[in-house]
């Protein structure tokens, strides 16, 4: 098995612009045609594919000719994996492993799902929701392994009855090469903000989740007293809120909303400070702290979910409560004031990416997982 090419059949929703979408283009461009032949398939047919323009050309993709919630596309995909004669299929969010696990078992091949964070919400995914229901019946009777991106996310599924002897914790990977090769962004030429004033900032979705309103009250609070700028780079439902929040408190001229850019490098490297402000347990290993840290940046992030397994306290960042105005406030204060300090803790967070979060090494880990599960 090891000197062939593996057939692998990817699963999710679609390639909407989020981190485990992310993750499988990466996976996707990361291992060469001759060990995987990868097969793409997305469940949605009206589903938003941004990264697809980023997914290496050799790899085909299907997308289900039916629209979300339409049960008729778990026969497709089985009729789909069997056409691609696929030795194991991988598929990567809830309703995604919640298919797969039924298509895979009527093609019969062996299906390992994922954990990345929608286990974390509130609702029917809580536990004892419908979805947990579901996972309990269905899903974890079927999957031969688990593969959650954090230990948070493995203790998750453990705890709703999954069997620890299955589960094996693969990190996000970071492609270092292509961040170096990014030239930083000029955000105080653009913006024609002052030289030497530190710019905070964060790159994320705008949705309640991530809790920016936070980080805007932070800086707000910090504007008090001392001068800096607040860079938030991204897009989504919350923006025009946001947008009114930084108004009403009367920092609109240092807070500046930049929109969403594929890829942000050039955007992170601009930054002094770098933050993550999620509230929701849904953060299982945030691509958006991988890439801080790979641009060498000092990361203040909430105490929450996967995000303690990236940050190292006091050592390549800070971690802050969730919803902590004041907590964030200090933490970012204490960075600015100390711009050595705040660097050193930047190129502790390189350190540990290229120890730890390579790309390459992460795909690795996953060739070993699927040859696995194939063979067994």
């Amino acid at each position: 098995m090891p000197d062939q090419s593996l057939r692998v059949a990817l699963v999710t929703r679609n390639l909407e612009m989020g981190g485990a979408e992310h993750h499988i283009v990466k996976l996707c461009n990361a291992i060469p045609r001759s060990q995987v032949e990868f097969s793409l398939f997305l469940l949605v047919q009206d589903g938003p594919n941004d990264w697809l323009p980023e997914l290496a050309a050799h790899v085909p993709v299907a997308i289900s000719p039916y629209t979300r919630h339409d049960p008729r596309v778990i026969k497709w995909l089985a009729d789909s994996l069997r056409a691609s004669r696929a030795q194991v299929v991988h598929s990567f969010l809830w309703s995604a492993d919640a298919i797969a696990a039924l298509a895979s078992a009527l093609a019969h091949v062996p299906l390992i799902c994922s954990e990345r964070g929608d286990r974390g919400y509130a609702g029917p995914y809580a536990e004892g929701g419908l979805f947990d229901r579901y996972d309990r019946w269905v899903t974890f009777r079927l999957a031969d392994r688990f593969s959650p991106n954090s230990n948070f996310g493995a203790r998750l599924i453990e705890k709703r009855g999954y069997d620890p002897a299955k589960v094996q914790v693969i990190y996000n990977g970071v492609e270092i090469e292509q961040i170096d090769a990014a030239a930083p962004a000029n955000l105080r030429r653009q913006l024609g903000w002052a030289a030497g004033t530190p710019i905070v900032g964060t790159v994320c979705s705008l949705v309640k989740r991530k809790s920016v309103d936070t980080l805007i009250r932070a800086v707000a609070r910090l504007l008090e007293t001392q001068r800096l700028y607040c860079a938030i780079i991204g897009d989504g439902p919350e923006r025009p809120s946001l947008q009114r929040l930084a108004s009403d408190l009367g920092i609109d001229g240092q807070v500046a909303f930049l929109g969403q850019h594929v890829p942000a490098y050039p955007f992170t490297k601009a930054l002094d400070i770098a933050v993550l402000a999620t509230n929701q347990p849904t953060e299982m290993c945030s691509n958006s702290i991988l890439e801080y840290m790979a641009c060498s940046k000092p990361v203040v992030a909430t105490r929450i979910a996967g995000n303690p397994e990236l940050v190292v306290d006091g050592e390549t960042g800070l971690l802050v409560e969730p919803d902590d105005v004041a907590g964030l406030a200090q933490a970012i204060a204490v960075l600015s004031a100390d711009p050595a300090g705040a660097r050193l803790m930047g190129a502790r967070g390189r350190a540990r990416i290229e120890r730890s979060f390579r790309m390459e090494h992460i795909a690795a880990q996953h060739l070993a997982l699927w040859r696995q599960v194939a063979a067994g």
